[in-house]
């Protein structure tokens, strides 16, 4: 796999921002100082229910809710509700005032959407497929919320049987993510490589694209001589000094 110099990179993600074709996708560690939780603490209460060893945390959780006869809603509310409440740090605050269009995430939190108000700009939230049908025509930002959050328990992706019908329940996000990623550049933080989340989603992505027969092209940026672009730099400089 190759590297690139960091240097490289923050140069890279700052072209892109001037053209404001950059977009964010955000993973569990970039709330986990907010919650201190990870998949392997938010299943373990209920794995350690069960009969049999599950060493996938997604299908623990499945086993769980049928051997135990739980109401799926219940349930994701439950698992929903410790995302509750929660507060963003310097990098939030840092990516809500960069000129990003769409935030991407599968975390069920309100982090980034709540730092995006705190700036006053007017954002607009996608939870779930109905939502984009009344999408707000006037917005300066969207946080597309692939997994549901804690406002809508019902919408939650977690359990296996929501991951398998996730091409049909939310048909929508595919098709807007497969055009994301043909238009845009797409930064993700906060995930690991084998994070199920995000392997699920690009899975899906994947299958989608297959389909269509379609390819992303990638296009060499020009440096931008826009008055911004000192600002930029200096912001994204600090974005990964906390990051790092």
């Amino acid at each position: 796999m190759s590297s690139i110099d960091k240097k490289d990179l923050i140069n890279e993600i700052v072209h892109r921002l001037e053209e404001k074709t950059l977009s964010v996708f955000l993973g569990a560690g970039m709330s986990y100082d907010a919650c201190c939780l990870d998949w392997t603490t938010l299943i373990k209460p209920y794995a350690e229910q069960l009969d049999t060893e599950v060493k996938d945390p997604i299908d623990a959780l499945q086993y769980y809710q049928t051997s135990k006869g739980v109401e799926p809603v219940a349930l994701k509310k439950e698992i929903s509700d410790n995302f509750l409440g929660l507060k963003g740090d310097i990098r939030h605050q840092i990516l809500s005032k960069l000129p990003i269009r769409n935030y991407w995430t599968t975390n069920f939190d309100t982090i980034m959407e709540d730092s995006i108000t705190e700036v006053n700009f007017k954002r607009d939230i996608i939870n779930n497929n109905d939502a984009f049908i009344t999408a707000q025509e006037r917005r300066d930002n969207v946080v597309y919320k692939l997994h549901g959050d804690v406002n809508t328990p019902k919408d939650v992706v977690i359990l296996r049987d929501d991951y398998d019908n996730y091409p049909n329940t939310h048909s929508h996000f595919i098709t807007a993510l497969t055009n994301e990623f043909a238009t845009n550049s797409m930064l993700f933080l906060g995930y690991s490589l084998n994070d199920p989340d995000i392997y699920n989603v690009l899975n899906c992505l994947k299958l989608h694209m297959y389909r269509l027969n379609q390819h992303i092209q990638y296009n060499q940026m020009k440096r931008s001589s826009c008055r911004s672009y000192g600002r930029i730099r200096t912001l994204c400089r600090l974005l990964f000094y906390c990051l790092l």
